[in-house]
């Protein structure tokens, strides 16, 4: 169960470092960022958690919100996913104090 949680943490993080690292080249580069080849790079990465976001959210404000939504829909997950693993290692440890 814990290989499982680790796999499941690390499919977690690659999309959530990808859309810190879009974070970052958007404040540095400005309207400049899609002409940025490692930007694209970074949006393929994103882009399994960002295009299901973009149909659900209205027209409006999918562009604008989609990646901070799912850069915190991520975040959320992957601390969930956290707990969930440090309970299951306190429990293979067999300590007495891992408690739900």
């Amino acid at each position: 169960m814990t290989r499982l949680l680790e796999l499941v943490q690390l499919l977690l993080y690659v999309p959530m470092l990808a859309l810190a690292g879009q974070g970052v080249l958007h404040l540095l580069t400005g309207s400049r960022r899609e002409s940025n080849g490692f930007y694209r790079v970074l949006r393929v990465v994103a882009w399994p958690v960002t295009a299901p976001l973009r149909r659900l959210l209205p027209r409006a404000v999918a562009d604008r919100l989609a990646a901070p939504l799912a850069f915190a829909l991520l975040l959320v997950l992957s601390l969930i996913v956290f707990a969930e693993r440090g309970y299951q290692l306190c429990v293979q440890m067999g300590l007495q104090d891992c408690r739900r």
